[in-house]
């Protein structure tokens, strides 16, 4: 007997309403490592519903202020564009 498998993934989506949400554009992600590593330091520092995008370089995310977003993103070696 074979069995066919449907894998889901779960792609974030970037909100662009901004509902309780900040958004930021990153530049420099090439891959999902980037991702994790941005979105590992924000969690660690306290950063709630974080979406993160490297093909697109979105990144939204809630309970942390912009300019502390933006100097875990800069440490992480990486670009934010305003």
């Amino acid at each position: 007997m074979i069995f066919c498998g449907i894998v889901y993934i779960k792609v974030p989506q970037f909100n662009p309403k901004g509902d309780n949400m900040t958004n930021v554009k990153v530049k420099g992600m090439h891959c999902p490592s980037c991702e994790m590593l941005i979105k590992d330091s924000m969690e660690d520092e306290g950063a709630k519903n974080i979406e993160i995008d490297h093909k697109t370089g979105n990144l939204s995310f809630e309970s942390m202020k912009k300019e502390k977003a933006i100097d875990i993103v800069k440490k992480e070696g990486y670009e934010v564009i305003e």
